[in-house]
């Protein structure tokens, strides 16, 4: 499924920062947490591509198991329009 606003998803890589190298390791720490939060079906779909809906629970036992935060795992800009450093100058410029 495509989504209608695209985002850039990031949990192999907040996996790989935390050290958890398979799919497996990563649903048995989150089963120690809540142990109903996902299937591991679902978590090993959800790991290569980004859900088209996800849970509140799931996100936050994600970004606890991971030791992230929401946007290190998701941003809703994909890469190719990501802020730039531009971009940051501008807004600092806006600041009063």
């Amino acid at each position: 499924m495509s989504l209608k606003y695209p985002v850039t998803w990031r949990l192999r890589e907040c996996m790989q920062a935390a050290k958890i190298d398979t799919v497996t390791e990563l649903h048995n720490r989150i089963k120690a947490i809540a142990p109903d939060a996902i299937k591991y079906a679902q978590l090993a779909w959800i790991v290569e591509s980004p859900p088209a809906r996800l849970n509140l629970q799931t996100l936050a036992v994600l970004t606890i198991v991971l030791g992230c935060r929401p946007g290190d795992i998701l941003d809703p800009r994909p890469d190719d329009m990501a802020p730039t450093e531009e971009d940051a100058s501008k807004k600092k410029q806006k600041r009063p």
